[in-house]
């Protein structure tokens, strides 16, 4: 099994220990993070200090990174827009199946060593994916799809429905 280096941020401890009252127990404690998640990656397993050293390496390995996204509407479209830095356009894959959008791709970094030693190492350098349920039907034979300086832009053509259509009634004849 590959060692990993462990390196504990004490601030972060400190800042949830701070959030402690004195009649919270420990239980509280962690419903309260379940609840109230912070914006701290404090009890996410990579991050967990606890939990971390016996991740397997295989686990870990079958793990994708996902991938950010924006999405809005803007006119008669769907417009969904991801950065994607180092992902080079002949490994992204685009896919629609149904009203479900995914990307796929892999960000490659030639110049990662792994025998330095980093001093920060926050950059997610591997294959990511994400899939989105689209917020309305789309026509699949519309689709414009763009990538240019690290950033795909995806539009959708939506398929627009008459909501409410006048119905004639006839009388009927005896």
């Amino acid at each position: 099994m590959k060692k990993r280096k462990i390196q504990i941020e004490p601030e972060l401890w400190q800042q949830h220990l701070s959030e402690l009252n004195a009649e919270d127990s420990a239980d509280n404690f962690f419903i309260k993070q379940i609840k109230y998640p912070s914006k701290s990656k404090f009890l996410e397993p990579e991050h967990d200090y606890f939990v971390s050293p016996f991740l397997s390496d295989e686990i870990e390995a079958e793990n994708e990174g996902q991938l950010a996204l924006d999405v809005y509407e803007k006119d008669e479209q769907i417009v969904i827009v991801a950065t994607m830095a180092g992902a080079n356009l002949d490994d992204l894959e685009v896919l629609l199946e149904g009203d479900v959008l995914t990307i796929k791709g892999e960000r490659k970094n030639e110049e990662t060593k792994s025998e330095c030693d980093y001093f920060y190492k926050e950059c997610y350098w591997g294959k990511f994916s994400r899939s989105i349920i689209l917020p309305t039907e789309v026509n699949a034979d519309d689709i414009d799809a763009k990538y240019k300086n690290g950033i795909l832009i995806i539009k959708l053509k939506k398929i627009i429905k008459n909501i409410s259509v006048k119905i004639k009634v006839d009388e009927i004849e005896e």
